[in-house]
């Protein structure tokens, strides 16, 4: 593994908090990118190139290819823009924008590089805004004590100063799928804090035997996971009720743990920790799926074939003939649909956007459970008690 890959801002927040995760992922092929980072990347791209063309917005782009298997579509159009309108709007009239900007921290960490999304410069307050869009809607990310955007912030400090005159830094993420904004804004000397704190980080990751610290949020992404012994036996040690699981004697009975019932507060200590293992057993299963693949035996497994997928047509514009003599009715063999609020937004003005509000509607996102860190207010419950007491009775 270069140390380019191995310092990526992307990767950082893994090195930081468990420095033999650099050893480890080496030794891990890569996969093909998931449909979903593939997604992330055209959303990238369509930010891009609308963000390059101030005279466009993304609904110009529906029905492009603007990444191989991916088309705009209303629904990728209309996310876009909601982060293409907050850069713009942070640039105003008179501030400064780039876009797609490379930037390197390559004297904290070796080969240390990356691409900011878009850096804009304010005049009035001498701040550079790094911002970051982050196109999935599985996990709602901060930008404070991000290490990924302080990297970049740094990265960009590193490139501008003695450019421009800068005092405050500012990282931005954008998760417009999660209507979420989160920024973190530091001076400069916590910016080059970072730097020194990389610097001591990579000194532990390029070490003859860097140390292994596993946890949730460094092992959730780490291509090693699912082979990972120490990340095994944290796991394991959690599911047996505390105890140490060592990999060298497996044949030792593990004592029962059956408790009668679980307390609220029992519930509360686990809840941490079960995403974690769930994930971990999901990384054990497709890693065991790839070994299969690539020819490898797993005992006792095999590779069978699921369920087929959904029927489309090899050549519309044949099938379309066909019905067509077959004496079918145009409305029976097409469908007509009224366009979307999204592509709507390109058609009408202010005015005539507020006289379409009230028949437009956004279904409220559905109910899941968070930790009290989470900054989006509670949902308040009422207990209810009337069903317990009917059903006691």
């Amino acid at each position: 593994m270069s140390h380019s890959v191995l310092f990526a801002p992307s990767s950082l927040h893994r090195r930081v908090r468990c420095p033999a995760s650099g050893t480890m992922e080496a030794q891990i092929p890569d996969e093909a990118a998931s449909i979903y980072a593939e997604e992330g990347t055209a959303a990238h791209k369509l930010g891009e190139q609308v963000l390059q063309r101030p005279e466009f917005m993304c609904v110009d782009y529906i029905g492009t290819e603007i990444h191989p298997g991916f088309m705009v579509d209303d629904e990728m159009a209309g996310y876009v823009q909601a982060y293409v309108d907050g850069i713009r709007e942070l640039v105003g009239v008179d501030n400064l924008l780039w876009v797609e900007q490379k930037v390197s921290f390559s004297e904290y960490a070796p080969d240390g590089y990356g691409t900011s999304d878009a850096v804009v410069y304010v005049h009035d307050d001498k701040r550079l805004i790094v911002n970051d869009l982050k196109y999935g809607k599985g996990i709602r990310v901060d930008a404070q004590e991000n290490e990924q955007l302080q990297a970049y912030g740094l990265g960009t400090v590193l490139k501008y100063t003695g450019i421009l005159d800068i005092e405050l830094v500012t990282l931005r993420i954008h998760q417009p799928r999660l209507d979420h904004i989160s920024e973190w804004t530091v001076t400069l000397a916590e910016i080059y804090e970072f730097g020194d704190l990389l610097k001591s980080v990579a000194e532990l990751v390029l070490s003859e035997n860097p140390p292994f610290r596993p946890g949730e949020k460094q092992c959730r992404w780490c291509k090693a996971k699912a082979v990972c012994k120490p990340h095994a036996e944290s796991n394991l040690t959690v599911i047996t009720g505390g105890q140490v699981i060592n990999f060298e004697d497996l044949t030792k009975p593990l004592d029962p743990v059956v408790p009668n019932a679980l307390t609220n507060e029992q519930i509360a200590q686990l809840l941490p920790e079960i995403e974690n293992i769930s994930e971990w057993c999901s990384a054990i299963k497709a890693h065991a799926q790839h070994q299969l693949e690539s020819g490898y035996e797993i005992p006792g497994y095999k590779l069978v074939r699921g369920r087929a997928g959904i029927r489309s047509w090899i050549d519309e514009a044949e099938a379309e003939k066909k019905l067509r003599n077959m004496r079918f009715k145009v409305n029976d063999i097409f469908v007509k649909k009224l366009i979307t609020p999204a592509k709507s937004d390109k058609l009408l003005n202010k005015d005539q956007r507020e006289k379409m509000s009230d028949l437009i509607r956004q279904p409220e996102g559905k109910p899941t459970i968070a930790p009290d860190s989470d900054k989006r207010p509670a949902i308040n419950v009422k207990p209810d008690f009337e069903n317990l007491e009917s059903a006691s009775a």
